[in-house]
């Protein structure tokens, strides 16, 4: 083997290391990226979940709008479409007790199909600041406990942040 041929053998090895290492340099930025929000994606209804270190792709399928004539019900503004998974993201799951005692049952509401954490699941969003998902083996019940949900529901609980029950005065 003379100079030359080791001279490019030494450039092939060099430009090779260097190509991989640029793209190993791009993949970490890109999942740096996608773990870093909750809420993304290409559509308004459908985004990325990282929970456990796992990509859940989160779709709405299908909405519909439950109306009703009762005076507490002409006060809500029925969130968009793209707001429901921002909503069930918001929100906190509690025990079915804890919902039962703390949140009201509304007649106005959004019912509907969507994808959570890869299982196709029945949701229920009520305007009493609850989202109940049923993926036919086990129920969920999502509530609103922080500030930052309460402007979608105009109702409010009867239970503290920590599930007590407030006491009337």
């Amino acid at each position: 083997m003379n100079k030359m041929d080791i001279k490019n053998w030494y450039c092939f090895f060099v430009c090779f290391i260097v190509i991989g290492f640029i793209f190993a340099c791009n993949n970490n930025a890109a999942n740096k990226d996608a773990s870093q929000s909750i809420v993304q994606g290409d559509s308004l209804t459908k985004s990325e979940l990282i929970y456990n270190k796992e990509v859940f792709t989160d779709t709405v399928l299908t909405m519909k709008i439950v109306k009703s004539k009762e005076l507490q019900c002409t006060e809500w503004k029925e969130p968009e479409k793209a707001d429901i998974l921002k909503l069930l993201y918001a929100l906190q799951e509690v025990s079915g007790r804890e919902w039962n005692d703390c949140y009201g049952d509304w007649t106005c509401g959004i019912e509907g199909e969507l994808i959570y954490r890869d299982k196709k699941c029945y949701y229920r969003l009520d305007a009493g600041a609850w989202i109940i998902l049923n993926d036919g083996d086990k129920q969920q019940y999502f509530v609103c406990k922080d500030d930052n949900c309460w402007k979608y529901f105009p109702s409010e609980s009867f239970c503290d942040k920590e599930g007590n029950i407030i006491d009337s005065p």
